[in-house]
């Protein structure tokens, strides 16, 4: 039985989170029960938000803090000596955690570039590493990622060099082929080398609640029954603009009075909205039931300046639920335009022009109803739990079930 590590920075609240967590479950139905998860960080409530659901599938381990490392012995190579310490302590944080498990296989989430070279130090057989976003030069282009970040941008530059010469034999994939080819360009390899994998998810699990639990869902929040229902389902950080989408909220509610907007998530912006929402008429509900959420909407508004590929798509329009989003990283592959969602281009009067998609949806309810069959449709075929998990077992080089 193949041991299987999947390393992340934490399991927090987030799509990749929740992608995580069907991928470990999947892969258990289907016979692999060695799975571990290993995160860079569970110190706080928010990082350990999905531990106890993962663990139900694989066990899940912490990576031992710089003062623990006194406890532990690693050989490190002259040339990782040469980083930055702190660089090289979070290297080998990981090196000494996957030590200890001894994996066959190492499937990096994200951008933790610390894991996939702490897995070459591990001396690990194989190495998966799975990116879920655009590369960072793109977040610094779209000033998400300020200045003072673009020595680390740099560094990591180098670090993923360094890994690329060091095993030529790492297997690397991207959730959008718009994703793929931003990393291609900013780490000059073959766009061709970089595959996409596409995200998997459970379409039997995103089925629409129309019982009583809706009804007193919206209830609890207030929403009057005659009301249309637009909601958000983000972070609330600086990547996903929430100031925008109270915006478009505000100005969609001076035309259509009979819509309640609501924004469920958490981030470091929230005590800022507040004010802002509380103007706007929006509510912010915190980190809220996903699912019940989307069962009672009737649109959801998607205001990312860039995305791999946003499993928030996926999981709206299996439900029923047409989007209106910025046009950006993965959204075109996520989404069929003008059928199952309204994708806005990036221009000076962005707000002006979600606000308009806005009100196309929400006063024309025949469209809403053809988008709620054919973004159903096209997720069940493009995005199929079963295929995701083949492919991803194809990339591990391991049989579609275990013996």
């Amino acid at each position: 039985m193949p041991t299987i590590v999947h390393c992340v920075f934490g399991l927090g609240c987030g799509g990749a989170e929740r992608l995580l967590l069907t991928t470990v479950e999947g892969l258990h139905k289907r016979g692999y029960v060695d799975q571990h998860v290993l995160a860079a960080d569970l110190s706080t409530e928010p990082m350990r938000h999905y531990v106890e659901a993962v663990s139900r599938y694989a066990t899940v381990h912490e990576a031992p803090t710089h003062a623990e490392l006194a406890e532990y012995t690693c050989s490190v190579p002259p040339l990782l000596r040469l980083l930055p310490r702190r660089i090289l302590l979070n290297i080998v944080r990981h090196a000494v955690a996957l030590k200890k498990i001894s994996p066959d296989i190492v499937h990096v989430w994200s951008d933790n570039i610390y894991a996939a070279l702490g897995a070459c130090l591990a001396n690990v057989p194989k190495i998966v590493i799975a990116w879920q976003n655009m590369a960072l030069p793109v977040w610094h282009k779209l000033n998400i990622l300020p200045r003072r970040a673009l020595p680390r941008t740099y560094l990591w530059r180098v670090l993923y060099a360094l890994l690329f010469r060091w095993r030529k034999d790492i297997t690397c994939l991207n959730v959008s082929r718009a994703a793929a080819d931003s990393y291609a360009q900013w780490l000059h390899l073959d766009s061709k080398s970089i595959s996409v994998l596409y995200h998997g998810i459970d379409a039997s699990q995103w089925i629409r609640n129309e019982g009583p639990e809706v009804a007193a869902f919206r209830k609890s929040l207030q929403i009057a029954d005659d009301n249309a229902v637009v909601i958000g389902l983000m972070r609330l950080d600086a990547t996903k603009r929430p100031e925008l989408w109270i915006e478009v909220a505000r100005r969609t509610r001076e035309q259509f009075p009979n819509v309640s907007f609501v924004l469920f998530g958490d981030g470091p912006l929230r005590q800022k909205l507040i004010p802002l929402a509380t103007r706007a008429g929006v509510m912010l509900a915190g980190v809220g039931n996903a699912h019940l959420a989307l069962s009672m909407a009737d649109i959801m508004l998607h205001t990312p300046k860039t995305d791999g590929l946003g499993v928030v798509y996926l999981e709206a329009q299996l439900m029923g639920v047409p989007l209106v989003s910025t046009d950006t990283g993965g959204a075109p592959e996520a989404v069929v335009n003008g059928e199952s969602a309204l994708l806005v281009a990036e221009s000076d009067n962005l707000a002006h022009e979600l606000t308009a998609a806005t009100l196309k949806i929400l006063r024309d309810e025949a469209w809403r109803e053809r988008a709620a069959v054919q973004g159903a449709a096209f997720v069940k075929d493009r995005f199929s739990l079963e295929n995701n998990l083949d492919n991803t077992l194809h990339y591990y080089g391991l049989p579609l079930f275990a013996r």
